[in-house]
């Protein structure tokens, strides 16, 4: 498909594959297309790569693209680019940053949030995720819900959730949007004091307060408390175990890991994921908690029922930075499993590998924006 200057299709060619490495395709180009799309109307099940003209364009204009088909297609050919190590995270981000605020379908809009979380989760360092990449997420979604009718109450959740969702803390660049979290809950930020919280959204935030390093640990219980007051559901139990893991350190910090690996704990496996994700995610978690990992999952697939030890991998596998040392390990797994014939584990750790692959040539990827961001500033 080929797009003019306003993000219309005025002409689309049909192509038929030849079974060879590359396919030829000549086309009189005096129109002046702004952009071209392969597999127009996905009529072939093939992964589709825009060219640097054709990413430009449709950073201005894919909200302007009337088809909803064709939309959706476009940002998961972007995503998928991100994916394979041939697109910046960063360059993603500033696409979908320009069309947040812009774009009027609710279905395309959560394309939009949902590929930006993952990119940005999965494919790019934590001081370009916490310095830029989210920062420029939460200033777009932010623009979005206060220019949203309260009317559309759908559209509303969607950009609160993401809102919590990209919250940050940058200190190279002297970014803190969960103190804009905390002020929200408290009911005395400017903007979005009108926006009610759901149970689910003040504890999502809840959680996010428990990572934060300005506040004390009494502080966080506190804010704990009085969520608990307004929900004392399963919700807040499952929290109640992700938040206390969370604050653990030293003899706590310890305690905890090993009722992961007692057998004999009677806690559902449900609370005890919902452990093991705050475990994780504590501001207390080091490279000794990555290295506590390795060191026992195997024994956890050797000895333990395929429902915990899928809950153990998938929950506790690491996702920081550390790439080199997780592949090392990974293969180390990768062998053992082997040796264990477990295809539960084998498949876990094959899963693993590849993920970390495709993170590192994502941090590949991102170098040159890192070099250009950061220029003399000490990381």
């Amino acid at each position: 498909a080929f797009f003019d200057q306003n993000g219309n299709v005025y002409e689309s060619q049909d192509v038929v594959l030849d079974d060879k490495p590359e396919t030829v395709v000549t086309y009189d180009g005096s129109k002046g297309p702004r952009a071209i799309f392969l597999n127009y109307q996905d009529e072939a099940f093939i992964k589709v790569r825009l060219d640097e003209f054709s990413i430009n364009f449709f950073k201005e204009k894919l909200s302007s693209i009337q088809d909803e088909l064709t939309k959706s297609m476009i940002w998961r050919a972007l995503y998928d680019m991100v994916r394979d190590g041939m697109l910046s995270t960063y360059k993603f981000v500033q696409v979908a940053a320009e069309n947040i605020c812009k774009e009027e379908s609710e279905t395309t809009l959560n394309n939009i949030l949902y590929f930006s979380g993952i990119a940005t989760r999965n494919f790019a360092p934590k001081v370009l995720r916490d310095n830029y990449l989210y920062p420029m997420l939460f200033d777009e979604v932010l623009k979005a819900l206060l220019a949203t009718d309260k009317s559309k109450t759908n559209r509303v959740l969607m950009l609160k959730d993401n809102l919590i969702d990209f919250a940050s803390v940058g200190p190279q660049r002297g970014i803190d949007n969960i103190a804009k979290l905390v002020a929200w809950i408290d009911g005395k930020d400017p903007q979005l004091k009108d926006f009610e919280l759901t149970n689910e959204e003040r504890w999502n935030i809840v959680r996010e307060i428990h990572r934060y390093e300005k506040l004390t640990d009494v502080q966080k219980k506190a804010y704990f408390l009085k969520v608990a007051d307004i929900d004392s559901s399963d919700l807040m139990k499952r929290n109640e175990m992700a938040c206390e893991a969370m604050l653990a350190k030293g003899a706590l910090r310890e305690k905890g890991w090993k009722s992961f690996l007692d057998p004999e704990n009677k806690t559902s496996l449900h609370m005890i994921g919902e452990a093991m994700s705050g475990y994780r995610r504590s501001p207390y978690y080091t490279e000794s908690d990555e290295k506590l990992f390795f060191d026992s999952v195997t024994e956890v697939f050797k000895t333990r029922d395929a429902g915990f030890a899928k809950k153990f991998f998938n929950t506790l596998m690491p996702t920081g930075d550390n790439l080199a040392y997780y592949a090392t390990r990974l293969e180390e797994l990768k062998q053992n499993a082997k040796e264990l014939n477990n295809a539960q584990f084998i498949k876990a750790v094959g899963e693993a590998i590849d993920d970390n692959e495709r993170a590192r040539k994502g941090y590949l990827c991102v170098a040159n924006d890192l070099l250009s961001l950061f220029h003399g500033i000490h990381l």
